[in-house]
This record gives structure tokens, sequence and C-alpha cells, in this order.
């Protein structure tokens, strides 16, 4: 317990209770200026989401469209290679006919040799045939016609088979020419038969490729659908919590206003009790009266600071009230506190300066859920005369001493019950 007692107590309770709420409403509006920007951030990354499933669908539908594309052109290059190996068996075969010719135009290179031979050997018997038909004279005369006649045609054919062996060599050139183009053209058409199988097996891998990516994108903007869901309920709850916080803030400024309000009161309060004539208190109801709170008046009144009543330094029943007036205040205070109701009291006080002075005191007990005493309060203040002696008689009063304690009229008592 402090100095001032429990009253102080209160008032810096009440101050600290203030300050802890100041810092309240300074937190909740921190925490709703941070909780606004969160939402605003929130609704930013919902927006970019959003953007992100649309461009999802434009990559989705793009991706569909290449691996349809590359569908297509495995398609074609399929379509492509049998035709080249269309192609490749036609070379093939145009070959073997080109060597067919080949083969024919050589068998007619020899007949043509056996032609030209017999030709010439003709040609050697028709010049023998003149010579004799010339040798026989006239007698051989139809004969040497007959014999030129050969010689000629013998002449004639070997001019023919000439000119034949020379087609036939011009075209055993040519053949062999389309042999080593065809040779060629087969190569070229194998070749590209492998570049069509490997275009073929490449849009293959594009084509799976484009379809794994298909298959993550379509993934990702599901993924994104799924987090654009829980990012709106997050929304949605950022928006509940922040409209709390908003309410929280504008419930804590009142109570910070009212908190405000109420030290205030505590504090004219205390003010006023601190400035009225005499002294406020709360005592234990014990021997010599411990006190618990004691208004600042009780230094004006007695010369003693509240202080050192409630620390103990100075005692109310043994150090302040007149040692003749102490059993009496006793026994009547126990009386009103057994009948539950109030009490009103004039006696004497010791002060510091070693005065005595006559003091007038109204109180009343505070009890628990027991019926038990917890604590006596009221109030004493200085008086002259209007009391009724309840002390027992002394043969004589000191000189210039107040006369013994005495109990109120208690049709005067103000409060009394």
């Amino acid at each position: 317990m402090s100095e001032r007692g429990e009253l102080q107590n209160v008032v810096e309770h009440t101050e600290t209770v203030h300050e802890r709420i100041g810092e309240t409403v300074a937190v909740t509006e921190t925490q709703s200026t941070e909780l606004a920007a969160l939402r605003r951030e929130v609704d930013t990354l919902s927006a970019t989401m959003e953007e992100v499933a649309s461009s999802a669908t434009e990559v989705e539908t793009l991706t569909e469209e290449a691996s349809d594309t590359a569908s297509s052109g495995v398609e074609r290059s399929e379509a492509v290679s049998e035709h080249a190996d269309q192609a490749s068996a036609d070379v093939e075969r145009l070959l073997e006919a080109v060597e067919s010719v080949g083969e024919q135009t050589d068998r007619v290179h020899e007949i043509v040799d056996i032609i030209v031979d017999i030709a010439t050997q003709t040609h050697v018997l028709a010049l023998n045939a003149s010579i004799q038909a010339a040798h026989a004279g006239e007698s051989g005369a139809g004969f040497a016609i007959v014999a030129d006649e050969v010689k000629a045609l013998a002449e004639e054919t070997e001019s023919n088979a000439t000119e034949i062996r020379s087609v036939l060599d011009t075209l055993t050139t040519d053949i062999e020419t389309g042999l080593e183009r065809g040779t060629e053209t087969k190569t070229s058409v194998e070749e590209m038969v492998a570049q069509v199988d490997q275009m073929a097996d490449a849009l293959g891998e594009i084509q799976r490729a484009v379809e794994r990516s298909s298959d993550g994108v379509r993934e990702i903007a599901d993924a994104n659908d799924d987090q654009a869901v829980s990012v709106s309920e997050l929304a949605t709850r950022l928006n509940t919590v922040s409209e709390q916080a908003q309410t929280v803030q504008e419930e804590m400024a009142a109570v910070d206003a009212d908190a405000d309000a109420q030290r205030q009161r505590i504090r004219h309060i205390t003010s006023f009790v601190d400035n009225l004539p005499g002294y406020a208190y709360r005592n234990e109801n014990e021997k010599g009266w411990p006190v618990r709170f004691a208004s600042e008046g009780i230094a004006e009144l007695t010369g003693y600071t509240s202080a050192q009543l409630v620390s103990g330094e100075v005692s109310v029943g043994d150090d302040i009230v007149h040692d003749d007036d102490q059993a009496a205040i006793w026994d009547t205070v126990q009386e009103h506190l057994d009948r539950r109701d109030s009490f009103a009291l004039e006696y004497r006080m010791n002060t510091a300066d070693g005065d005595v002075i006559r003091v007038r005191e109204q109180g009343r007990g505070r009890y628990d859920e027991n019926g038990e005493v917890v604590a006596i309060e009221g109030y004493v203040w200085r008086v002259d005369d209007g009391y009724k002696q309840i002390a027992p008689k002394r043969s004589a009063a000191r000189d210039g001493e107040p006369e013994p304690a005495r109990e109120r009229d208690r049709s005067s008592t103000v409060g009394a019950e």
C-alpha cells in the first residue's frame, strides 16, 4: 500500500489504467492501419491472381493449339515419309529397269558386233566373188552383178551397224549417267526419308512436351483458382477483422474517454475530500484503529500526515484519541457495529503540537458476505459544543482540557440509522 493509502492507490491505478488504455488505443490504431494495408495488399494479390488465371487460360489455349499443330505436323510427316518411301521404291524400280535396259543394250551391242563381223565377212566374200566373176569373163557377168549387190549390201549393213553401235554407245553412256543420277536420287530420297523420320520424331517430342506443358499450365491454373478462392476468403475475413478492429478502436477510444473522465472525477473527489475541514478515513476494526486510508485533511486537523497514519508510525487509537476517551469510543463503536447501524461521536484528540481538541465523528461499518466487519469508514471534523457525555464522569477536568467523549444526540446525527 502506498503512503497515501487506498484512495491514492485508486488514483494511481486509474492513472495506470488510463495510460494502458491509451497504449491499447495506439496499438489498435496501428493494427487497424496495418490491417487496412494488408487488405489492400490482398486485394492487389487477388487482382494479380485473376490476371494469372486469365494468362494461364490463354497459355492453355495456345498450348492446345500448339499441340494440335504438332500433332498435325506428325501426321503430315508420317504421310511425307510414306510418300518418300514410295518414291524410294519407285527409284529403286527405275534403277532396276535402267539396269535391265543397260543389259539389253549390251546384248544388242553383242548382236551388232556379230552383224558387223558378218557384214565384213560378206563384204570380203562379195569382193572375192567379183574377182572370180572377172576371171570368168562373160560367163561370170551375172555372178558379178550379184557379187556387186552383195558387196553393196554388206557395206550398207556394216555402215548401219556402225551407226547402231554409235547410238548404242551413246545410249549406254546415257544409261550409265541415268544409273548414277538414279543412285544419287535414291540416296537423296533415303536421306530425305531419314530426315522426315527425324522430323516426325522431333514433332512427336514437341507434341508430348506441349501436352506436358499444357498439363502443367492446367495444374497451375487449377492451383491458382484454389489459391484465388483462399485469397478471396482471406480478403473477406480481413474485411471482417478490419471492421472489428475499427469497432474495437472506436470502443477503446470511448473507453479511453471514459477512463479519462473517471480519472478526472477521482481527482476531483480526491481534491474535494482533501480540502474538507476534517478528514475521511477507512480503518480496521482492531485496537488502535489501524488506518488503511486517511485524507490529507488529517494534517490540518492534528498535525500528523496521512502517510504517518497509514504506515503505522502514528496510531489513531493510541496516539491521537485522548487516553480518557479511548475505552468509551471502542465500546460505543462496537455496539453500533453489532447493530449494523451508523454511529456519531464527539471526543477529544491529541495534536502533534500537544494540544487537545474536540472533534465529531460520523461513521459506519463495512461487512463481508458473512456479516463480518472488514473496515470502518467515516469522517472526523473539529467542533466546539452541542454534545452529550457518554464516558464516565471524572472528579474534575484538568485545567484547559475539553470535556470527555460524548455520544451525539441521535436525533441530531446526520445519516444515523
